[in-house]
């Protein structure tokens, strides 16, 4: 039976979606909301040996990691009641729960050790120039909606503020050309997301160089470092400069 995470099992639920790559999103809310916010629920399965599954919710966002002793048609009736806008999870795990999958994304890890330093990238403190880059490039991910980008901030100041969010970016005078951020990070692994270059430098190395220079500074710090491919040209891209194939993510959304 899945059970409302409490204070007293943070640091097993922790310690458990660690060892998930997509795990690392219920690692970083937790580690930077706790369990006391009424937008965030975290709930978890167990067995004899320990933890065995963890389900988050964010604003109805919905992401699940399991083991194999996981209890996957009980996550499905849980989930589907308790309801959600999406739900992420590896594609092993929604097929073993049930879900019907919308859409297939490739995860990769970088695996590389090789630390190429390229001064031109900086922090950057304007993230709204850097979130009006990054939905440009990516629509589909980032709206340009205001709604989307004020709550973007939030979560992302908040993080930046305990630690827990990050972000590299190549800059003209006042003009981002390229940035990549953390969208997930805690104490063992981060989740790269928002790469994206203007389109008139694309092809130029600045998107290699950003996203090497925020992968290897993480790396530095002993954190395995993630980021999910969104098209074909992206798995290219991610394989070219270090990164390897992990796992498949699966995606479903409420109808």
């Amino acid at each position: 039976m899945l059970k409302l995470l409490g204070n007293d099992k943070i640091n097993d639920v922790l310690s458990f979606s660690e060892k998930h790559p997509l795990g690392v999103h219920i690692a970083c809310k937790l580690s930077a909301y706790g369990t006391d916010k009424d937008f965030l629920h975290v709930w978890y399965g167990e067995d004899k040996n320990g933890i065995n599954a963890a389900v988050l919710s964010f604003f109805g966002d919905v992401i699940i990691c399991t083991d194999d002793t996981a209890d996957f048609e009980e996550i499905k009736t849980f989930v589907t009641a308790y309801g959600y806008k999406s739900v992420c999870a590896e594609k092993e795990t929604l097929v073993k729960c049930g879900f019907e999958i919308n859409e297939e994304k490739t995860m990769f890890e970088y695996t590389s050790d090789i630390s190429e330093v390229f001064p031109e990238v900086k922090n950057y403190a304007d993230m709204k120039k850097v979130y009006e880059l990054i939905s440009l490039s990516i629509p589909n991910s980032f709206s340009s909606d205001k709604e989307a980008y004020l709550s973007f901030l939030s979560d992302f100041t908040y993080r930046e503020r305990r630690s827990l969010a990050r972000v590299k970016t190549i800059s003209e005078e006042d003009r981002v050309l390229s940035c990549a951020l953390t969208a997930a990070e805690c104490e063992c692994s981060a989740l790269i997301s928002g790469v994206a270059s203007d389109k008139n430098i694309r092809g130029k190395g600045f998107g290699k160089k950003t996203v090497l220079t925020l992968a290897n500074e993480l790396s530095s710090e002993n954190k395995k470092v993630y980021v999910i491919a969104l098209n074909d040209s992206a798995k290219e891209f991610y394989k070219k400069i270090g990164f390897t194939e992990c796992i498949t993510v699966g995606y479903t959304e409420r109808q």
